[in-house]
């Protein structure tokens, strides 16, 4: 995926989009803001 590659862990901060699909919340915030 090219939002994030990392895997997910217990604890970890998850953001889900419309779309159903969850990544991580820094990875999903950093990708929004370069592809407005």
């Amino acid at each position: 995926c090219v939002i994030c590659q990392m895997n997910y862990r217990r604890g970890d901060m998850c953001m889900t989009l419309p779309c159903k699909h969850i990544y991580h919340s820094g990875c999903v915030s950093r990708w929004l803001s370069i592809n407005k």
